[in-house]
């Protein structure tokens, strides 16, 4: 997983205090490292991640049927988008959060 690689990047994200920023922060980092996803693609996991926080969980297929055929998956507080192409994000929910 690459945020519990980078805790400063962590911590830079953990510390925004709205969703909107997020997601810009999150597009932006992406782009720098050298990805190209849609600020659609970043708040669909996050809506996925609260959906999967806070109701019954979604199979492996329901969640690529929402997410456009990605991959999706949770574990404790981080969700994982993977796209066909092999690009990777990984949130955690803060406390609080979405």
């Amino acid at each position: 997983m690459y945020l519990p690689k980078n805790p400063e990047l962590l911590q830079k994200l953990e510390a925004i205090p709205s969703q909107e920023q997020f997601v810009a922060a999150v597009l932006e980092q992406g782009s720098n490292s050298g990805f190209a996803f849609s600020r659609e693609d970043v708040v669909e996991v996050i809506r996925i991640s609260a959906q999967r926080l806070n109701s019954a969980e979604l199979s492996d297929a329901e969640l690529g049927q929402v997410t456009g055929g990605a991959i999706a998956s949770l574990s404790g507080s981080y969700a994982t988008l993977r796209t066909a192409g092999g690009l990777a994000i990984t949130l955690r929910r803060a406390p609080g959060k979405w």
